[in-house]
């Protein structure tokens, strides 16, 4: 699981390094945002799915994570 919006830094940036190293682990990215445009951004850098506050209200995280 990773946050986009991290304290220290951009979790987009963190997941575009782990990437650009060949890293598989499979990353659902947790964002407050809950713009198609800003969900699609996270999927073209790597990330496996994405989960917005729109979608955890409907629906728990952990069908994101199988």
């Amino acid at each position: 699981m990773l946050d986009l919006m991290l304290p220290d830094g951009s979790g987009l940036d963190l997941l575009r390094e782990r990437r650009s190293g060949r890293a598989a682990v499979p990353v659902l990215l947790l964002t407050a945002r809950d713009q198609v445009e800003d969900r699609v951004v996270g999927l073209d850098a790597g990330a496996r799915t994405t989960c917005a506050p729109s979608s955890v209200a409907t629906s728990s995280p952990l069908p994101h994570m199988r």
